[in-house]
């Protein structure tokens, strides 16, 4: 509690008066949200490997990692940049939307294209079973989309809308395991 006050306290002196209040409700939620989307990642990596065992819950990571890294030569550092310009320039926001927006989504296209193309090789060079770069390419297209709005949301302050964001990113990733346990074919590990 008394860290809580120190906080308080100096939000209270930092910012104007009053604001120290709001601060402090917007950092209260955004850290809620945050808890509970770590807590719904959590929560489906938990339910994967109970559900899946051992073998099949290493490809279904590595389909989450193998997404993560695809989405590196989708996004190619445009949400940093995005924030950084986004803070920084006061009047262009509206310009730097559309432009960062167009140059991801085109990074995009092309990157999943080509490692559409390119799956088999990957496949192959990779030792990955059959259907992991497929799955992968559909949770890339999520995860650049999260980071892109992600980095845009930071730049313009929004960081309750931010967290939303990463909670409702979270509560997919949680629905998205249930989806695929349930309608793709894949043996249960016995409990």
């Amino acid at each position: 509690m008394r860290f809580v006050q120190v906080i308080y306290a100096h939000a209270r002196d930092v910012l104007a008066p009053g604001a120290g209040k709001e601060f402090l409700r917007n950092a209260g939620m955004t850290t809620i949200a945050f808890g509970l989307s770590s807590a719904c990642t959590f929560l489906a990596n938990v339910l994967a490997a109970r559900w899946l065992g051992r073998d099949l819950y290493g490809t279904y990571e590595l389909m989450f990692r193998a997404s993560q890294l695809i989405g590196i030569f989708c996004l190619f550092g445009m949400t940093t940049a995005t924030t950084k310009f986004l803070a920084s320039e006061e009047g262009k926001e509206g310009q730097i939307l559309r432009t960062a927006t167009s140059i991801v989504l085109i990074q995009t296209v092309v990157a999943l294209f080509l490692m559409f193309l390119l799956r088999e090789q990957i496949q192959e060079v990779a030792h990955l079973p059959s259907g992991v770069i497929e799955l992968a390419l559909v949770f890339t297209t999520g995860y650049v989309l999260k980071e892109l709005v992600s980095g845009m949301l930071r730049g313009l302050h929004r960081f309750i809308w931010l967290a939303r964001v990463n909670g409702v990113y979270g509560g997919v990733v949680l629905l998205s395991l249930a989806v695929i346990t349930l309608f793709v074919d894949v043996p249960l590990y016995e409990w």
